[in-house]
C-alpha cells in the first residue's frame, strides 16, 4: 500500500503491504517500459483521431475496409484488371 503523495523513486520495482523497495529494474525492463509507454501513447493517439469521425468518415472506412477484403492484386489480375480501380465513394 503506498500512501497518497507518496514519492517513489524511478527504475525500482515495489511491493508488498506496506510497499517496500524490491529490487532495481534492469537495463532491460526499463527499455520494455519505455517502448510500451510510446506504444500506448501511439494507440492514444489513433484512438483520438478516430473519435473525431464524422458518421460519413466512418461509413467511407467501413466501405474501405469491405474493398480491401473484396480484391486483391492477385485477384484483379485473375480477372484481367490490370490497373488501380478507384474505391467506391460513399457520398
Amino acid at each position: 500500500n503506498v500512501e497518497p503523495g507518496t514519492s517513489v523513486p524511478a527504475g525500482q520495482v515495489f511491493g508488498g503491504n506496506p510497499a517496500a523497495v524490491l529490487r532495481s529494474l534492469t537495463e532491460e525492463e526499463a527499455a520494455k517500459l519505455a517502448a510500451a509507454q510510446s506504444a500506448y501513447v501511439e494507440l492514444s493517439t489513433y484512438h483520438q483521431e478516430e473519435l473525431r469521425k464524422t458518421a460519413l468518415e466512418i461509413e467511407q472506412d467501413k466501405s474501405d475496409r469491405k474493398w480491401d477484403e473484396e480484391r486483391s492484386q492477385d485477384y484483379d489480375a485473375h480477372i484481367g484488371i490490370l490497373q488501380h480501380t478507384p474505391r467506391a465513394q460513399v457520398w
